[in-house]
């Protein structure tokens, strides 16, 4: 096919029919539909898909900028006492509200303790545009 292709007169080539704007905007399609593919189908970063179920759901959040602290909630990796519990450096999985066990997702949405807190995330959440 080499050979072949070699023979061929391509003075006028076929590149120049496709505009690279197309082109790039479809490579980036399919390769994002790709990647949400495999997000979708993987079992890891379970928690994290609580907060981003898929990768367009991730891109749509214009506004968030990840920081250490944001890391840490998204991906459950943080000081959390699921966390020391499942590393074996703490036997205590109890949440000081004494309610629940202390997950990242009890401390944003339940936990007694960060009533004002959540408040103030609602409220800036509405504000920037999320429900």
């Amino acid at each position: 096919m080499a050979k072949e292709a070699s023979k061929l007169d391509l003075s006028e080539s076929v590149y120049s029919l496709f505009l690279l704007s197309l082109t790039k905007k479809f490579l980036r399609s399919r390769s994002l539909l790709e990647w949400d593919k495999g997000w979708k189908s993987s079992t890891k970063a379970m928690h994290t898909k609580n907060f981003f179920p898929s990768i367009y759901d991730r891109i749509k959040a214009k506004n968030f900028k990840p920081n250490f602290i944001s890391t840490q909630f998204i991906s459950s990796d943080g000081h959390f006492k699921s966390y020391l519990v499942r590393f074996h450096i703490s036997d205590d999985y109890l949440c000081d509200c004494g309610k629940a066990i202390e997950t990242p997702l009890h401390l944003i949405l339940n936990c007694d303790q960060y009533i004002n807190e959540r408040q103030q995330l609602i409220y800036e959440a509405k504000r920037v545009g999320f429900n």
